[in-house]
C-alpha cells in the first residue's frame, strides 16, 4: 500500500497548531473562570503527564506493530469470518435462509416462546 511521505515541516506545523489550539482553549478557560492559579498549575501538570503518557503509549504501539510486520511480513490474506447463527443469547433456535434474507428490504421475525424458536423470513408479495 502506497503512503505519501510526510515532511518534517508538516509534522512541526501539525504539532504547533495542535499545541496552539489547546493553548488558546486553556487561555479562554482562565479568562472565563475565577479559579486560583494553583489549580491551573496542577491541571497543567496533569495534562502534561497525560500527554507524555499517551504519546509514549501510541509510539510504543506503533513500534510493536512495525516489529510484527518486520518479523512476519505483510499480510497475505484476510481470514474469512465464519458465522454460524444457530442460537441467540436468549436460547432461541434460529431458523432462516440468511443468504436470501440479506438482499430483502423487509424481514419478518416470528418468535415462539413455547418452543424457543425464532423464524426469520422475507415479506411475501402477493400478486392479484
Amino acid at each position: 500500500m502506497y503512503r505519501p511521505k510526510i515532511s518534517k515541516f508538516q509534522i512541526l506545523a501539525h504539532a504547533f497548531l495542535m499545541i496552539g489550539g489547546w493553548g488558546i482553549y486553556a487561555y479562554g478557560l482562565t479568562r472565563l473562570q475565577d479559579i486560583p492559579s494553583q489549580v491551573y498549575q496542577a491541571v497543567a501538570i496533569v495534562l502534561g503527564l497525560e500527554a507524555i503518557f499517551l504519546i509514549s503509549l501510541t509510539i510504543s504501539w506503533i513500534i510493536h506493530h512495525l516489529s510484527i510486520h518486520r518479523t512476519l511480513g505483510p499480510r497475505k490474506m484476510v481470514t474469512p469470518a465464519v458465522w454460524h447463527y444457530e442460537r441467540d443469547w436468549s436460547g432461541y433456535n434460529i431458523v432462516g435462509n440468511f443468504d436470501d434474507l440479506k438482499h430483502q428490504q423487509v424481514i419478518i421475525v416470528t418468535c415462539d416462546p413455547e418452543t424457543k424458536l425464532k423464524v426469520f423470513q422475507s415479506e411475501k408479495k402477493t400478486h392479484d
